[in-house]
Protein backbone atom coordinates (compact mmCIF):
# COMPACT_ATOMS: atom_id res chain seq x y z
CA UNK A 1 0.00 0.00 0.00
CA UNK A 2 0.73 3.60 0.03
CA UNK A 3 1.08 3.84 3.66
CA UNK A 4 3.65 0.93 3.60
CA UNK A 5 5.67 2.44 0.87
CA UNK A 6 6.29 5.48 2.78
CA UNK A 7 7.21 4.02 6.14
CA UNK A 8 10.11 1.90 4.21
CA UNK A 9 11.11 4.65 2.00
CA UNK A 10 10.96 7.95 4.17
CA UNK A 11 12.74 5.60 7.16
CA UNK A 12 15.93 7.24 8.48
CA UNK A 13 19.16 5.36 7.58
CA UNK A 14 21.39 4.38 11.10
CA UNK A 15 23.80 7.76 11.05
CA UNK A 16 27.29 7.73 11.06
CA UNK A 17 30.18 9.70 13.41
CA UNK A 18 32.62 9.31 10.57
CA UNK A 19 32.52 13.44 9.63
CA UNK A 20 33.17 14.31 12.83
CA UNK A 21 32.77 13.39 16.79
CA UNK A 22 29.99 10.98 18.79
CA UNK A 23 27.46 13.59 20.43
CA UNK A 24 25.98 12.08 23.61
CA UNK A 25 23.74 14.02 26.62
CA UNK A 26 21.81 13.07 29.29
CA UNK A 27 17.91 14.53 28.58
CA UNK A 28 17.27 13.34 32.35
CA UNK A 29 17.38 11.24 35.34
CA UNK A 30 14.54 9.31 36.85
CA UNK A 31 14.99 9.49 40.56
CA UNK A 32 11.81 8.43 41.76
CA UNK A 33 11.97 4.63 42.17
CA UNK A 34 14.84 3.97 44.31
CA UNK A 35 16.78 2.24 44.80
CA UNK A 36 16.61 2.00 40.64
CA UNK A 37 18.02 5.18 38.70
CA UNK A 38 17.03 5.93 35.10
CA UNK A 39 19.01 7.67 33.15
CA UNK A 40 17.49 8.63 29.53
CA UNK A 41 20.32 8.91 26.78
CA UNK A 42 20.59 10.29 23.18
CA UNK A 43 23.24 9.49 21.05
CA UNK A 44 24.05 11.59 17.56
CA UNK A 45 26.25 12.50 14.70
CA UNK A 46 27.52 15.97 14.07
CA UNK A 47 24.24 17.06 12.61
CA UNK A 48 22.34 15.45 15.36
CA UNK A 49 20.64 13.06 13.61
CA UNK A 50 19.78 10.19 16.33
CA UNK A 51 22.30 7.03 15.72
CA UNK A 52 20.08 4.10 15.74
CA UNK A 53 20.75 -0.04 16.27
CA UNK A 54 23.15 0.36 19.61
CA UNK A 55 22.44 -2.42 21.93
CA UNK A 56 23.92 -2.73 25.57
CA UNK A 57 27.03 -3.06 25.32
CA UNK A 58 28.04 -0.17 23.70
CA UNK A 59 27.39 1.78 27.27
CA UNK A 60 28.82 2.49 30.32
CA UNK A 61 26.98 4.28 33.08
CA UNK A 62 28.47 5.17 36.43
CA UNK A 63 27.27 7.51 39.73
CA UNK A 64 29.70 9.71 41.55
CA UNK A 65 32.20 8.02 39.36
CA UNK A 66 31.84 4.36 40.61
CA UNK A 67 30.90 2.03 37.59
CA UNK A 68 27.82 1.05 37.66
CA UNK A 69 26.07 -2.84 36.24
CA UNK A 70 23.22 -1.79 33.62
CA UNK A 71 20.06 -3.55 34.47
CA UNK A 72 17.95 -2.75 32.07
CA UNK A 73 18.41 -1.35 28.65
CA UNK A 74 15.61 -0.58 25.65
CA UNK A 75 15.29 1.98 23.07
CA UNK A 76 12.66 4.36 23.42
CA UNK A 77 10.75 7.58 21.48
CA UNK A 78 11.56 10.27 23.77
CA UNK A 79 9.59 13.49 23.25
CA UNK A 80 12.24 15.58 25.25
CA UNK A 81 14.66 14.95 22.25
CA UNK A 82 13.91 19.12 21.34
CA UNK A 83 13.67 19.52 17.72
CA UNK A 84 13.66 22.59 15.45
CA UNK A 85 10.98 22.02 12.65
CA UNK A 86 11.25 24.46 9.65
CA UNK A 87 8.27 23.63 7.44
CA UNK A 88 8.54 24.60 4.17
CA UNK A 89 5.18 24.65 2.28
CA UNK A 90 4.84 25.50 -1.95
CA UNK A 91 1.81 27.35 -2.41
CA UNK A 92 2.48 27.56 -5.99
CA UNK A 93 -0.95 26.99 -8.40
CA UNK A 94 -0.65 23.73 -8.63
CA UNK A 95 -1.03 22.46 -5.40
CA UNK A 96 -4.60 23.49 -5.56
CA UNK A 97 -5.11 20.09 -7.66
CA UNK A 98 -5.63 17.15 -5.71
CA UNK A 99 -6.18 18.35 -2.70
CA UNK A 100 -2.41 18.36 -2.37
CA UNK A 101 -2.31 22.03 -0.07
CA UNK A 102 -4.99 20.59 1.99
CA UNK A 103 -3.75 17.35 2.64
CA UNK A 104 -0.23 19.12 2.77
CA UNK A 105 -1.91 21.81 5.86
CA UNK A 106 -3.23 18.58 7.60
CA UNK A 107 -0.23 16.87 7.90
CA UNK A 108 1.44 19.82 9.09
CA UNK A 109 -1.32 20.54 11.62
CA UNK A 110 -0.53 16.63 12.97
CA UNK A 111 3.16 17.77 13.60
CA UNK A 112 2.57 20.62 15.14
CA UNK A 113 0.10 18.44 17.52
CA UNK A 114 3.11 16.22 18.54
CA UNK A 115 5.41 19.10 19.05
CA UNK A 116 7.32 18.67 22.57
CA UNK A 117 7.48 21.26 25.44
CA UNK A 118 11.29 21.77 24.21
CA UNK A 119 10.41 21.96 20.14
CA UNK A 120 9.98 24.68 18.08
CA UNK A 121 8.56 25.24 14.27
CA UNK A 122 8.17 27.88 11.92
CA UNK A 123 5.97 28.11 8.96
CA UNK A 124 7.90 29.33 5.28
CA UNK A 125 5.94 29.28 2.06
CA UNK A 126 7.19 29.43 -1.34
CA UNK A 127 5.04 30.63 -4.34
CA UNK A 128 5.97 33.79 -6.58
CA UNK A 129 8.53 34.75 -3.39
CA UNK A 130 9.32 32.89 -0.60
CA UNK A 131 8.18 34.27 2.83
CA UNK A 132 8.15 33.30 6.86
CA UNK A 133 4.63 33.03 7.55
CA UNK A 134 5.55 32.32 10.65
CA UNK A 135 8.70 32.39 12.51
CA UNK A 136 10.34 30.02 14.86
CA UNK A 137 7.98 29.46 18.09
CA UNK A 138 6.71 26.77 20.66
CA UNK A 139 2.92 28.70 20.02
CA UNK A 140 0.58 25.98 19.03
CA UNK A 141 -2.11 28.56 17.87
CA UNK A 142 0.36 30.88 16.31
CA UNK A 143 1.69 27.74 14.30
CA UNK A 144 -1.54 26.24 13.33
CA UNK A 145 -3.17 30.17 12.36
CA UNK A 146 -0.32 30.07 9.71
CA UNK A 147 -0.52 27.02 8.37
CA UNK A 148 -4.54 27.54 7.81
CA UNK A 149 -3.62 30.95 5.72
CA UNK A 150 -2.21 29.30 3.58
CA UNK A 151 -3.23 29.79 0.08
CA UNK A 152 -2.15 28.52 -3.45
CA UNK A 153 -0.71 30.68 -6.64
CA UNK A 154 1.90 31.70 -8.24
CA UNK A 155 4.91 30.12 -9.62
CA UNK A 156 7.66 28.14 -7.16
CA UNK A 157 10.47 29.56 -5.34
CA UNK A 158 11.87 26.61 -3.90
CA UNK A 159 15.14 27.36 -3.70
CA UNK A 160 15.22 30.97 -2.25
CA UNK A 161 12.48 29.16 0.60
CA UNK A 162 15.14 26.64 1.35
CA UNK A 163 17.94 29.47 2.03
CA UNK A 164 15.38 31.22 4.19
CA UNK A 165 14.46 28.69 6.36
CA UNK A 166 17.92 27.48 6.72
CA UNK A 167 19.66 31.13 7.86
CA UNK A 168 16.82 31.70 10.77
CA UNK A 169 17.21 28.24 11.88
CA UNK A 170 20.70 28.89 12.53
CA UNK A 171 20.39 30.49 16.00
CA UNK A 172 18.36 28.35 17.60
CA UNK A 173 18.76 26.50 20.65
CA UNK A 174 17.70 23.23 19.54
CA UNK A 175 20.88 21.04 18.82
CA UNK A 176 18.89 19.28 15.91
CA UNK A 177 17.30 21.26 13.25
CA UNK A 178 15.03 19.59 10.36
CA UNK A 179 13.70 21.25 7.24
CA UNK A 180 10.67 19.64 6.06
CA UNK A 181 10.02 20.53 2.39
CA UNK A 182 6.34 19.61 0.67
CA UNK A 183 6.29 20.35 -2.84
CA UNK A 184 4.61 19.40 -5.94
CA UNK A 185 6.86 21.15 -9.21
CA UNK A 186 10.08 22.15 -9.52
CA UNK A 187 12.02 25.38 -9.14
CA UNK A 188 10.79 28.83 -11.60
CA UNK A 189 11.46 31.90 -10.00
CA UNK A 190 13.88 31.81 -7.39
CA UNK A 191 16.42 34.19 -7.32
CA UNK A 192 19.27 31.99 -6.04
CA UNK A 193 20.46 28.99 -7.48
CA UNK A 194 20.89 25.53 -6.83
CA UNK A 195 24.59 25.86 -6.15
CA UNK A 196 23.43 28.20 -3.53
CA UNK A 197 21.35 25.95 -1.18
CA UNK A 198 23.72 23.17 -2.11
CA UNK A 199 26.73 25.31 -0.13
CA UNK A 200 24.63 26.83 2.30
CA UNK A 201 23.76 23.03 3.59
CA UNK A 202 26.74 21.44 3.19
CA UNK A 203 28.29 23.60 6.12
CA UNK A 204 24.76 24.35 8.01
CA UNK A 205 23.46 22.59 11.08
CA UNK A 206 19.99 21.46 9.51
CA UNK A 207 19.21 17.88 8.55
CA UNK A 208 16.41 18.48 5.60
CA UNK A 209 13.62 15.81 4.43
CA UNK A 210 11.59 16.51 1.21
CA UNK A 211 8.05 15.02 -0.18
CA UNK A 212 7.68 15.17 -3.75
CA UNK A 213 4.12 14.86 -4.94
CA UNK A 214 2.91 13.75 -8.45
CA UNK A 215 4.47 13.35 -11.73
CA UNK A 216 6.33 17.32 -12.23
CA UNK A 217 8.34 17.07 -9.24
CA UNK A 218 12.44 17.51 -10.59
CA UNK A 219 13.65 14.02 -8.70
CA UNK A 220 17.52 14.93 -9.06
CA UNK A 221 17.13 18.65 -7.47
CA UNK A 222 15.50 16.87 -4.18
CA UNK A 223 17.49 14.11 -4.09
CA UNK A 224 20.88 16.75 -4.60
CA UNK A 225 19.07 18.98 -1.31
CA UNK A 226 18.35 16.52 0.70
CA UNK A 227 21.29 13.74 0.15
CA UNK A 228 24.01 17.03 1.24
CA UNK A 229 22.35 17.45 4.27
CA UNK A 230 22.11 14.01 5.72
CA UNK A 231 17.95 14.03 5.06
CA UNK A 232 16.10 11.69 2.44
CA UNK A 233 14.03 12.43 -0.10
CA UNK A 234 10.52 10.66 -0.79
CA UNK A 235 8.19 10.70 -3.99
CA UNK A 236 4.21 9.75 -4.16
CA UNK A 237 1.23 10.54 -6.36
CA UNK A 238 -0.88 10.54 -3.01
CA UNK A 239 -0.96 13.21 -0.60
CA UNK A 240 -3.27 11.35 1.77
CA UNK A 241 -0.13 9.80 3.31
CA UNK A 242 1.39 13.20 3.60
CA UNK A 243 0.40 12.65 7.82
CA UNK A 244 1.97 9.14 7.97
CA UNK A 245 5.33 10.45 6.41
CA UNK A 246 5.75 13.26 8.73
CA UNK A 247 4.81 11.07 11.84
CA UNK A 248 7.54 8.64 10.80
CA UNK A 249 10.00 10.92 10.42
CA UNK A 250 9.64 12.66 14.09
CA UNK A 251 9.40 8.99 15.96
CA UNK A 252 12.73 8.41 14.50
CA UNK A 253 14.57 11.82 15.58
CA UNK A 254 12.84 11.15 19.08
CA UNK A 255 15.01 7.86 19.57
CA UNK A 256 16.65 7.69 22.99
CA UNK A 257 18.33 5.09 24.92
CA UNK A 258 16.93 4.28 28.63
CA UNK A 259 19.63 2.49 31.19
CA UNK A 260 18.69 1.77 34.49
CA UNK A 261 21.04 0.69 37.09
CA UNK A 262 21.14 0.44 41.07
CA UNK A 263 22.11 3.64 43.06
CA UNK A 264 25.15 2.90 45.61
CA UNK A 265 23.36 4.71 48.04
CA UNK A 266 22.83 3.05 50.99
CA UNK A 267 19.62 1.98 51.99
CA UNK A 268 20.41 3.16 55.68
CA UNK A 269 18.17 5.74 56.33
CA UNK A 270 14.67 5.02 58.92
CA UNK A 271 12.87 5.00 55.82
CA UNK A 272 12.78 4.48 52.11
CA UNK A 273 12.08 8.22 51.32
CA UNK A 274 14.93 9.62 53.14
CA UNK A 275 17.49 7.13 51.18
CA UNK A 276 16.17 7.87 48.30
CA UNK A 277 16.65 11.72 49.24
CA UNK A 278 19.56 12.08 50.77
CA UNK A 279 19.99 16.22 49.90
CA UNK A 280 23.27 15.51 48.36
CA UNK A 281 24.13 16.23 44.78
CA UNK A 282 24.64 12.85 42.79
CA UNK A 283 26.98 12.89 39.15
CA UNK A 284 26.10 10.57 36.63
CA UNK A 285 27.72 9.56 33.50
CA UNK A 286 27.29 7.70 30.28
CA UNK A 287 30.40 6.42 27.74
CA UNK A 288 28.86 5.18 24.39
CA UNK A 289 31.80 3.78 22.08
CA UNK A 290 30.21 3.34 18.34
CA UNK A 291 32.45 2.83 15.13
CA UNK A 292 35.73 3.27 17.01
CA UNK A 293 34.80 6.55 18.64
CA UNK A 294 33.48 7.30 22.38
CA UNK A 295 31.31 9.94 23.73
CA UNK A 296 30.70 10.80 27.04
CA UNK A 297 27.11 12.25 28.34
CA UNK A 298 27.20 13.26 32.01
CA UNK A 299 24.98 15.37 34.48
CA UNK A 300 23.94 15.10 38.10
CA UNK A 301 20.80 15.54 39.97
CA UNK A 302 19.21 15.16 43.56
CA UNK A 303 17.38 12.34 44.18
CA UNK A 304 13.80 13.18 44.40
CA UNK A 305 11.61 12.56 47.63
CA UNK A 306 9.81 9.48 47.52
CA UNK A 307 7.55 9.76 50.35
CA UNK A 308 4.22 7.72 50.22
CA UNK A 309 1.44 9.83 50.47
CA UNK A 310 -2.11 8.68 49.81
CA UNK A 311 -5.13 10.54 49.16
CA UNK A 312 -8.61 8.94 50.05
CA UNK A 313 -11.80 9.87 48.66
CA UNK A 314 -15.34 9.12 49.08
CA UNK A 315 -14.93 9.12 53.15
CA UNK A 316 -13.72 11.14 55.58
CA UNK A 317 -12.80 10.55 59.44
CA UNK A 318 -15.41 10.56 61.46
CA UNK A 319 -18.31 10.50 59.01
CA UNK A 320 -21.61 8.75 59.18
CA UNK A 321 -22.09 6.13 56.18
CA UNK A 322 -25.92 5.50 55.00
CA UNK A 323 -26.32 3.26 52.63
CA UNK A 324 -23.64 1.72 50.15
CA UNK A 325 -20.41 3.84 49.50
CA UNK A 326 -18.04 3.95 47.17
CA UNK A 327 -14.01 4.84 48.72
CA UNK A 328 -11.05 5.23 46.19
CA UNK A 329 -7.68 5.50 47.61
CA UNK A 330 -5.04 7.04 44.89
CA UNK A 331 -1.57 7.51 45.62
CA UNK A 332 -0.09 11.93 45.45
CA UNK A 333 3.73 10.86 45.68
CA UNK A 334 6.20 8.20 45.76
CA UNK A 335 6.08 4.23 44.45
CA UNK A 336 4.44 1.39 46.08
CA UNK A 337 4.76 -2.15 45.21
CA UNK A 338 1.18 -3.06 46.68
CA UNK A 339 -1.87 -1.32 48.19
CA UNK A 340 -4.34 -3.21 50.39
CA UNK A 341 -7.61 -1.57 52.33
CA UNK A 342 -9.27 -3.13 55.18
CA UNK A 343 -12.34 -2.69 56.92
CA UNK A 344 -11.91 -3.60 60.39
CA UNK A 345 -9.11 -5.54 59.78
CA UNK A 346 -10.03 -7.13 56.73
CA UNK A 347 -8.70 -7.19 53.33
CA UNK A 348 -11.34 -5.91 51.15
CA UNK A 349 -9.60 -4.86 48.18
CA UNK A 350 -5.58 -4.96 47.26
CA UNK A 351 -3.60 -4.18 44.38
CA UNK A 352 0.15 -4.42 43.63
CA UNK A 353 2.60 -4.25 40.64
CA UNK A 354 3.07 -0.28 41.50
CA UNK A 355 -0.46 0.20 41.96
CA UNK A 356 -1.79 3.87 41.84
CA UNK A 357 -5.23 3.81 43.24
CA UNK A 358 -7.78 1.41 44.41
CA UNK A 359 -11.18 1.41 45.17
CA UNK A 360 -13.74 -0.79 47.40
CA UNK A 361 -17.07 -0.81 47.98
CA UNK A 362 -18.42 -0.08 51.97
CA UNK A 363 -21.91 -1.82 51.87
CA UNK A 364 -23.57 -4.36 54.07
CA UNK A 365 -21.70 -3.24 57.45
CA UNK A 366 -23.78 -3.56 60.56
CA UNK A 367 -24.35 -0.43 62.58
CA UNK A 368 -21.81 0.91 64.97
CA UNK A 369 -18.17 2.60 64.41
CA UNK A 370 -16.10 1.18 61.85
CA UNK A 371 -12.41 1.69 60.85
CA UNK A 372 -11.10 1.55 57.08
CA UNK A 373 -7.50 1.25 57.23
CA UNK A 374 -5.38 2.22 53.82
CA UNK A 375 -1.72 -0.24 54.05
CA UNK A 376 1.37 0.94 51.44
CA UNK A 377 4.26 -0.76 50.38
CA UNK A 378 6.81 0.88 49.41
CA UNK A 379 9.19 0.16 46.60
CA UNK A 380 11.82 -1.12 49.25
CA UNK A 381 8.96 -2.41 51.26
CA UNK A 382 8.40 -0.33 54.06
CA UNK A 383 4.82 -0.23 55.24
CA UNK A 384 2.79 2.91 55.92
CA UNK A 385 -1.03 2.54 57.37
CA UNK A 386 -3.56 5.22 57.12
CA UNK A 387 -6.67 4.83 59.11
CA UNK A 388 -9.97 7.16 58.40
CA UNK A 389 -12.70 6.25 61.27
CA UNK A 390 -16.32 6.01 60.39
CA UNK A 391 -19.92 5.18 61.50
CA UNK A 392 -22.58 3.30 59.87
CA UNK A 393 -25.97 4.72 62.36
CA UNK A 394 -28.78 2.05 63.15
CA UNK A 395 -32.43 2.57 60.81
CA UNK A 396 -34.38 5.06 61.82
CA UNK A 397 -38.10 3.90 63.78
CA UNK A 398 -40.94 5.20 61.83
CA UNK A 399 -43.22 7.29 63.78
CA UNK A 400 -46.35 6.60 63.56
CA UNK A 401 -49.30 7.82 61.12
CA UNK A 402 -52.48 9.56 62.66
CA UNK A 403 -55.60 8.09 61.20
CA UNK A 404 -58.56 10.11 61.55
CA UNK A 405 -61.69 8.74 63.12
CA UNK A 406 -64.89 8.48 60.87
CA UNK A 407 -67.77 10.04 62.09
CA UNK A 408 -70.85 7.69 61.15
CA UNK A 409 -73.32 10.97 61.53
CA UNK A 410 -71.42 13.00 58.57
CA UNK A 411 -71.30 9.88 55.93
CA UNK A 412 -74.60 9.76 54.04
CA UNK A 413 -75.36 6.21 52.27
CA UNK A 414 -76.40 5.44 48.98
CA UNK A 415 -78.26 2.31 47.98
CA UNK A 416 -77.41 1.17 44.61
CA UNK A 417 -80.80 1.01 43.38
CA UNK A 418 -81.55 4.38 44.28
CA UNK A 419 -78.43 5.56 41.44
CA UNK A 420 -79.27 3.53 38.99
CA UNK A 421 -77.02 6.18 36.77
CA UNK A 422 -73.46 5.13 38.60
CA UNK A 423 -73.08 2.53 36.41
CA UNK A 424 -72.99 4.34 33.36
CA UNK A 425 -70.16 6.09 35.13
CA UNK A 426 -68.12 3.35 35.63
CA UNK A 427 -68.66 1.17 32.31
CA UNK A 428 -66.05 3.38 30.17
CA UNK A 429 -63.76 2.93 32.75
CA UNK A 430 -64.33 -0.75 32.66
CA UNK A 431 -63.99 -1.27 28.88
CA UNK A 432 -60.63 1.06 28.61
CA UNK A 433 -59.26 -1.55 30.97
CA UNK A 434 -60.09 -4.31 29.04
CA UNK A 435 -59.01 -3.34 25.37
CA UNK A 436 -55.51 -2.22 27.37
CA UNK A 437 -55.21 -5.79 28.38
CA UNK A 438 -56.14 -7.29 25.31
CA UNK A 439 -53.34 -5.00 23.49
CA UNK A 440 -50.93 -5.98 26.38
CA UNK A 441 -51.44 -9.62 25.64
CA UNK A 442 -51.12 -8.87 21.70
CA UNK A 443 -47.94 -7.10 22.38
CA UNK A 444 -46.30 -9.90 24.90
CA UNK A 445 -47.31 -12.93 22.19
CA UNK A 446 -45.69 -10.86 19.42
CA UNK A 447 -42.22 -10.33 21.17
CA UNK A 448 -42.35 -14.05 22.42
CA UNK A 449 -42.57 -15.10 18.47
CA UNK A 450 -40.15 -12.39 17.14
CA UNK A 451 -36.35 -12.59 16.99
CA UNK A 452 -34.73 -10.37 20.02
CA UNK A 453 -31.43 -8.77 18.53
CA UNK A 454 -29.26 -8.86 21.61
CA UNK A 455 -27.84 -5.40 22.31
CA UNK A 456 -23.88 -5.10 23.81
CA UNK A 457 -23.66 -2.58 26.43
CA UNK A 458 -20.91 -0.38 26.60
CA UNK A 459 -18.18 -1.12 28.89
CA UNK A 460 -18.40 1.36 31.87
CA UNK A 461 -15.38 2.56 34.09
CA UNK A 462 -15.58 -0.68 36.83
CA UNK A 463 -17.07 -2.56 34.28
CA UNK A 464 -15.22 -6.20 34.27
CA UNK A 465 -16.09 -7.39 31.08
CA UNK A 466 -13.33 -7.52 28.06
CA UNK A 467 -13.27 -7.29 24.53
CA UNK A 468 -10.46 -8.05 22.58
CA UNK A 469 -9.14 -6.45 19.64
CA UNK A 470 -5.89 -7.38 18.18
CA UNK A 471 -4.79 -9.00 14.45
CA UNK A 472 -5.20 -12.53 14.58
CA UNK A 473 -4.22 -15.82 13.29
CA UNK A 474 -7.04 -16.91 10.77
CA UNK A 475 -8.46 -21.10 11.12
CA UNK A 476 -5.76 -22.69 8.67
CA UNK A 477 -3.62 -20.23 8.79
CA UNK A 478 0.44 -19.80 9.18
CA UNK A 479 1.19 -22.60 11.24
CA UNK A 480 4.73 -21.30 11.92
CA UNK A 481 4.03 -18.28 12.69
CA UNK A 482 5.05 -17.76 16.26
CA UNK A 483 2.06 -15.97 18.28
CA UNK A 484 0.75 -15.34 22.07
CA UNK A 485 -2.41 -16.46 22.95
CA UNK A 486 -5.22 -14.92 24.65
CA UNK A 487 -7.59 -16.32 26.90
CA UNK A 488 -10.62 -13.96 28.62
CA UNK A 489 -13.17 -15.25 30.08
CA UNK A 490 -12.51 -18.74 28.72
CA UNK A 491 -12.27 -17.39 25.22
CA UNK A 492 -9.01 -18.12 23.48
CA UNK A 493 -7.46 -16.34 20.33
CA UNK A 494 -3.73 -16.44 18.85
CA UNK A 495 -1.93 -13.20 17.93
CA UNK A 496 0.98 -13.25 15.88
CA UNK A 497 4.44 -12.24 16.38
CA UNK A 498 6.41 -10.69 13.82
CA UNK A 499 9.26 -7.69 13.53
CA UNK A 500 6.47 -4.88 14.67
CA UNK A 501 5.89 -4.87 18.28
CA UNK A 502 2.84 -5.84 19.78
CA UNK A 503 1.41 -3.16 22.17
CA UNK A 504 -0.85 -4.35 24.94
CA UNK A 505 -3.37 -2.04 26.78
CA UNK A 506 -6.42 -0.35 27.26
CA UNK A 507 -6.58 2.36 24.81
CA UNK A 508 -7.56 2.11 21.48
CA UNK A 509 -4.25 2.80 20.24
CA UNK A 510 -3.09 -0.74 21.09
CA UNK A 511 -2.65 -3.54 18.98
CA UNK A 512 -4.15 -5.48 21.13
CA UNK A 513 -6.84 -3.58 23.10
CA UNK A 514 -7.81 -4.97 26.92
CA UNK A 515 -10.95 -3.48 27.60
CA UNK A 516 -10.30 -4.44 31.14
CA UNK A 517 -10.35 -1.04 34.58
CA UNK A 518 -7.14 -3.55 36.06
CA UNK A 519 -5.58 -3.09 32.47
CA UNK A 520 -3.45 0.44 31.96
CA UNK A 521 -3.52 2.61 29.19
CA UNK A 522 -0.18 2.04 27.87
CA UNK A 523 0.28 -1.57 29.84
CA UNK A 524 3.38 -3.83 28.04
CA UNK A 525 4.50 -4.15 24.69
CA UNK A 526 6.38 -7.38 23.18
CA UNK A 527 9.27 -6.92 20.62
CA UNK A 528 11.75 -8.78 18.39
CA UNK A 529 15.39 -8.65 19.94
CA UNK A 530 18.07 -9.86 18.51
CA UNK A 531 15.82 -13.16 16.89
CA UNK A 532 14.02 -13.39 20.53
CA UNK A 533 11.06 -12.05 21.83
CA UNK A 534 10.59 -10.27 24.32
CA UNK A 535 7.95 -9.03 26.72
CA UNK A 536 8.46 -5.60 28.44
CA UNK A 537 5.97 -4.03 31.49
CA UNK A 538 5.77 -0.35 30.65
CA UNK A 539 5.31 0.86 34.52
CA UNK A 540 1.24 -0.20 34.62
CA UNK A 541 -0.83 0.64 37.32
CA UNK A 542 -1.24 -3.24 38.54
CA UNK A 543 1.60 -4.65 36.59
CA UNK A 544 2.17 -7.64 34.00
CA UNK A 545 2.49 -11.01 36.11
CA UNK A 546 4.38 -14.04 35.49
CA UNK A 547 2.42 -16.99 36.35
CA UNK A 548 0.23 -14.99 37.81
CA UNK A 549 2.49 -14.40 41.00
CA UNK A 550 5.95 -12.35 39.74
CA UNK A 551 5.94 -8.78 38.35
CA UNK A 552 8.32 -8.24 35.07
CA UNK A 553 9.86 -5.52 33.72
CA UNK A 554 11.16 -7.00 30.95
CA UNK A 555 11.85 -10.62 29.69
CA UNK A 556 12.69 -12.83 27.08
CA UNK A 557 9.72 -14.63 26.07
CA UNK A 558 10.16 -18.75 26.39
CA UNK A 559 7.85 -21.33 25.38
CA UNK A 560 5.12 -22.27 27.74
CA UNK A 561 5.52 -18.82 29.68
CA UNK A 562 2.14 -17.36 30.98
CA UNK A 563 1.77 -13.36 31.71
CA UNK A 564 -1.36 -12.11 33.65
CA UNK A 565 -2.36 -8.67 32.45
CA UNK A 566 -5.82 -7.37 34.52
CA UNK A 567 -8.32 -10.67 33.65
CA UNK A 568 -6.48 -11.76 30.48
CA UNK A 569 -3.88 -14.19 30.15
CA UNK A 570 -1.31 -14.95 27.58
CA UNK A 571 0.66 -17.46 26.40
CA UNK A 572 3.78 -17.79 24.45
CA UNK A 573 3.85 -20.37 22.13
CA UNK A 574 6.58 -21.26 19.36
CA UNK A 575 3.60 -21.97 16.72
CA UNK A 576 0.11 -22.35 15.91
CA UNK A 577 -1.60 -25.35 16.30
CA UNK A 578 -4.29 -26.08 13.00
CA UNK A 579 -7.99 -24.80 14.29
CA UNK A 580 -11.07 -24.58 12.92
CA UNK A 581 -13.54 -21.10 12.50
CA UNK A 582 -15.69 -23.02 15.94
CA UNK A 583 -12.28 -22.44 18.15
CA UNK A 584 -12.31 -18.75 17.86
CA UNK A 585 -15.21 -18.47 20.70
CA UNK A 586 -16.37 -15.34 19.04
CA UNK A 587 -13.43 -13.22 19.53
CA UNK A 588 -13.61 -11.09 16.48
CA UNK A 589 -10.68 -9.52 15.50
CA UNK A 590 -10.13 -5.07 14.93
CA UNK A 591 -8.12 -5.96 11.26
CA UNK A 592 -7.22 -8.40 9.14
CA UNK A 593 -4.40 -10.55 10.17
CA UNK A 594 -0.88 -9.04 9.22
CA UNK A 595 2.23 -11.86 9.53
CA UNK A 596 5.59 -9.73 8.76
CA UNK A 597 8.00 -11.54 6.49
CA UNK A 598 10.96 -13.17 8.09
CA UNK A 599 13.27 -10.68 6.38
CA UNK A 600 12.06 -8.45 8.91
Amino acid sequence: SALLLILATFGVAPATAADDSLRASVLRVDTTQFPWRDVYVSVSDPRGLPITGLGRDAFTVSEDGASQPIERFSVINDSQVPIAFGLIMDVSGSMNDEGKLEAAKGAARQLVAALGPADSAAVISFGDKAAVVQGYTSNHDDLNAAIDSLQAGGNTALYDAVLQSTLISQALPQMLKVQFIVTDGQDTKSSAHLNDVLHTLQSGPSVVYAVGLGHDVDRSVLDQITHSASGDALYTDDPSTLASAFQSVLNQLRLAYLLRYRSPVPSSASSASSASSDGVPHSVSADVHYQGEAAQAASTFTAASNAVAIDVTGLTPGETVSGDRQVRASLRSGTAQRIDMLVDGTTAASSDGQPTSIVTELEGLSPGDHDLAIRVADSVGAETVQHVPFMVPSAATPEPIATPEATPESQTRFPLTDAPWSWLVWLPGLLILLLLALLALVIARTRKRGTVSPQVAAAATDDTTLELAAPLIPAGGDVDTPRVRVEVDGQQQDVPLGADPVSIGRDADNTLVLHDPHVSRHHARITLDDGDYWIEDLKSQNGTLLNGQVAIDRRRLELGDQFAIGSATLTYLGQAPAVSPSDSNGVSPAAEPRVPSAAA
